[in-house]
Formats: structure tokens, sequence, C-alpha cells
């Protein structure tokens, strides 16, 4: 049994070196924490021309992400015995329908692309091997040499009755027994229970995005601020043209109000436009005012903003989907996106290990409750990976290159899916729309002859 400062000690240690940072990523995220939002108005005349606007370049990035790398994530069965190959693929199946495995993987590859890890745990219901999606930030483990086998996990959630009442619990998983501890009135966490959770490892698995647990987006939300600000920043000075830039030197005087009091120069500013300078002992004024003239430079404006886009970009591994409708090179596009595939390739290792390990936990089950011959080597993921196609770029290359090679092979080179299929087609095509000219050809020389004759 563990005691509760040791359970508080170490969530606050993990949230002070990760898990802070994890959550609020993930709050960047889902837009439920925008800093550009926060900006307050330094003044109220301010207020009468700011703005706060926001570019989600963050949820774009981890968007384009998870649709290039987890559109088509898929599990194949390869047995030789082909009945136990039909029994496995039936089997398992079943268990990613059951779990609606394609929106959890996708799910995973967006909390891992945004806060980089996130977690999936293992549990049985009624004998089926179910799965559960944990936050970021809510799973601590304790290991030796990887996390994918870690020697106890603990996972902090918290969950809310029909009355709004929160209440934090921990679930500790070692690798047979699951402890319950539940935050008591005295905020201590207190121990409620155990029992098995049928597997002989850990069941809960982490999915982690790279080698430093870290968001595609993490080195680029300054810069993403920094760009909400200047785009507010613009927005305000054009909502400011419409008033009137006044320079104002001196002592001036707004009057007194029906108090006696002083107007203040805020308020006296909305009400009037009349300028009431004081006098010195020499009858001169003590100050005036003149009108300004202010203009934006557009240039300096948009090479800063498209040089901060540039590095968003850049520093998150990721493409600007703007630039592919201005490029005319060939095969353009598949280098812009190396980018991105680099970094889904480093994903796609780490989510590949971490659905090995759940394969090898769901075929225990089936060996030990329903002694049904499964292993993990038996199942296959497979990740296909779609690349933006730029097809005029393309269509001007297959030009060039069925004029040397065949058909089957240009449109292999291009990456073209069921090459042989296509090529098999418009050869196909080609002889019928030959055959059919030289039956034309040979009915027009008969015509010929017969005419001759």
């Amino acid at each position: 049994m563990l005691t509760s400062d040791f359970l508080t000690n170490i969530r606050v240690y993990y949230d002070r070196t990760m898990g802070d940072r994890q959550s609020q990523l993930y709050n960047y995220y889902t837009g439920s924490t925008i800093p550009i939002d926060s900006r307050k108005p330094v003044s109220d005349a301010k207020a009468a021309t700011h703005t706060n606007v926001h570019v989600d370049f963050f949820k774009n990035i981890i968007d384009f992400k998870v649709g290039y790398m987890g559109k088509s994530i898929t599990s194949t069965v390869n047995v030789e015995d082909p009945d136990l190959n039909k029994a496995i693929h039936d089997k398992y199946k079943a268990f990613e329908m059951l779990n609606n495995m394609s929106i959890l993987n996708t799910e995973s590859i967006s909390w891992t692309s945004t806060s980089g890890i996130s977690h999936r745990l293992l549990f049985t219901e009624n004998g089926a091997v179910k799965i559960k999606n944990i936050l970021p930030w809510q799973v601590i483990y304790k290991y030796d040499h990887t996390p994918l086998d870690p020697t106890v996990a603990y996972y902090y959630y918290t969950t809310v009755d029909l009355e709004g009442v929160k209440v934090s619990h921990i679930d500790v998983y070692d690798k047979h027994i699951v402890s319950y501890y539940v935050k008591n009135s005295d905020n201590m966490y207190q121990y409620l229970g155990e029992q098995l959770h049928n597997f002989i490892e850990v069941p809960i698995i982490p999915i982690i995005n790279n080698d430093l647990w870290a968001s595609d987006c993490e080195k680029s939300v300054r810069l993403m601020d920094v760009y909400d600000e200047v785009i507010s920043d613009e927005a305000a000075e054009v909502k400011a043209l419409r008033l009137a830039y006044i320079k104002i030197w001196g002592s001036l005087s707004t009057g007194m109000d029906s108090s006696g009091n002083e107007i203040d120069i805020n308020d006296w500013m909305k009400q009037t436009s009349a300028m009431i300078f004081g006098v010195d002992d020499e009858g001169n004024k003590t100050g005036d005012a003149e009108f300004l003239e202010k203009n934006i430079n557009d240039v300096v404006l948009e090479n800063t903003l498209d040089r901060y886009r540039t590095h968003i970009f850049e520093t998150s591994g990721s493409v600007d989907l703007k630039e592919f409708a201005n490029t005319e090179r060939v095969f353009s596009i598949k280098a812009q996106m190396m980018r991105p595939e680099n970094t889904a390739a480093i994903a796609e290792q780490y989510l590949r290990a971490s659905l090995f390990k759940q394969n090898r936990l769901w075929a225990y089950i089936q060996r030990e409750i329903y002694n049904f011959n499964v292993t993990e080597m038996d199942i296959e993921w497979n990740f296909k990976r779609t690349f933006p196609r730029d097809l005029a770029s393309e269509s001007t290359t297959l030009t060039k290159l069925v004029k040397v090679i065949t058909l089957n092979d240009a449109l292999t080179q291009l990456g073209w899916e069921n090459a042989e299929g296509i090529a098999s087609r418009v050869i196909k095509e080609a002889e019928k729309i030959e055959e059919e000219a030289n039956e034309e050809i040979e009915e027009e020389i008969e015509e010929e002859i017969d005419l001759t004759i």
C-alpha cells in the first residue's frame, strides 16, 4: 500500500518537469487556452481599437500530420495454415471493431503529436479485451529500460458525478495487480482495494512521438504567438485609421464633472473634441495639438509575416499547404513533404512498437482464457501515408518518361498505386482504338477498290 504523500509528490514532480507542459500544449491545440486571447489592452483608449486575432497554425499542423500518417492504418494476419489464418483474422477484426480501432489510432496520433506522448489502457470486460486512450499528462511510468516495459504505471484521473461533484482517483498498475486510490475530504489519497487485471504485463502502453517525447509544435508556439500579435496589432491599426491621430503636449485641461472632480482623460476624449489648454502668467498657452499622419508599410509587414510563417512550419517539421498552389516544379510537392515524412516515419516506429505490445496483450488473453493459439507475431500492422499529388507536374513528367520506358514503369516511378493495372487498361484501350482505326482503313480501301472496278 502506497502513502498519500508519495502519490502526491510524484504527481507534483512530474507536473513540474513534464506534465504541465504536456497539458498546456494540449489546451493550446484544442483552443481552450490561447495566449493571444489573454492579451489585455493597456488602457481604455486602446480598448476602442485593439483586436485579438488567432491564426491556428497549431491545429492545422497536427491535423495535417494525423491525416497524412493516420488515414490508413490496417492489420493483416500472416499464418501459413489457411484455416488458422482465417480464424485469427476474424477474431482480431472483431477486436478492432469492438474498440473502433481506427478512431483510437487517429486519436493517439493526434494526442502524441500534440503533447509528445499519450497512453493506451487495455482491460478485460466479460472476457473481451477493451481499450481506452489516456491523455498525455495522466500517466507516470516507473521503468528500468523503456516505458514500453514499465514495472509500475500510475494513472491519475478525475471523475464528475451527476451532481457535478469532482473526485480525484489514482489507479496503480503493476505487472499483475491494479490498486485503487481516491482522494477523501481531508485531501488525502485513501486506499480502496486491489484486483488482478488479468495480464502479465503492465497494461498501460505509452505511445511516443519521438525520442525526446516532444510535440511537433513545441518549438513553434512562441513564433505562433508572435505571428498572432503582429496580425492583431495590424488589425488594430487598420481599425484606428478611422480615428484622428492627435499629438498633444503641455498641460491639457479636461474640466470638472458635476461633482467637482477632474474628468478622466479617456472619458473626456470620448465625449468631446475640444482641446482646452491652460495659459501661463504671461497669457501664453501651455500646450497645443496637431494632427498626425500614419501609414502602414505593407511590404515590410508582409515580409515579416512570411518569415514567421516559414519558420513556424520548419520548426514544426511540417509544410505550408498554401505553397503547393504557387509551385510549378516537377516533384516539388514530394520535395516539400520531406519534413512531415521524416516526423511521421519516426512517430510510426514508436506507434508500431506500442501496437506490437497491444497485440501481445491481446494474444495472451486469447491463449489463457480461450485456449486459442495465436501470438503477436501472427499479426502485422500496415501504414500507408498519402502524399498530396501535384498532378500537373506528374503529367508533364509522365509524358517525358513514356518516351523512354514502358507506361507501367513510368507510372511506378511516379508512385502511382496499381500501376500495372492502369497500364494494362490503357494499353487495351489503345489496342482497341488501333483495331477500330484499322477496320475503318480497310473499309475505305475496299470502297476505293469497288469504285475503281
